[in-house]
């Protein structure tokens, strides 16, 4: 998989674990390697268990991988770019991870938790790691945010 900065500087590739058949749960699959489209530098990064999803914030020199148990936050003005902070999306390690989805607002400073079967929905700041519950009248079967990242619409059935 590949993302690439809207202005061209930054493009970082990984590999998603669900697209490679029988992978061993012992491959983490948790390195991203970014390029600096600009100067050509290449760096390795580890940014925890099973990346799904790599995303970055408008505005921003920063970028966040969403893993298996976290968000992790990649500092992007730094040379060379490093893992500044993994953010815990759950309080329980065991909780599997494919019962979730996880969208991070356009500014990347929040993360919407919607876990299958569940009613709440957990917003997360990636700056502070702070975590709030919204409680919705029945389980989400999806969540989705506006291109402004300004509001969230839920399927709630």
């Amino acid at each position: 998989m590949i993302g690439i900065t809207l202005d061209g500087r930054y493009a970082i590739a990984w590999a998603d674990a669900r697209k490679v058949k029988n992978a061993p749960r012992t491959e983490g699959f948790q390195d991203l390697t970014v390029m600096d489209l600009t100067s050509g530098a290449v760096t390795v990064l580890a940014v925890g268990y099973r990346p799904v999803a790599v995303g970055f914030a408008a505005g921003a020199p920063r970028a966040h991988a969403v893993t298996q148990d976290g968000v992790a936050i990649v500092d992007l003005s730094t040379s060379p770019p490093r893992v500044t902070k993994n953010v815990p999306i759950s309080d329980n390690p065991l909780e599997d991870p494919g019962t979730r989805d996880v969208a991070v607002t356009p500014n990347g400073q929040l993360a919407l938790v919607r876990r299958d079967g569940s009613a709440e929905v957990t917003v997360l700041s990636l700056d502070t790691g702070a975590r709030a519950k919204v409680t919705l009248s029945g389980p989400a079967t999806d969540l989705d945010l506006t291109d402004t990242g300004t509001r969230a619409v839920a399927v709630v059935r």
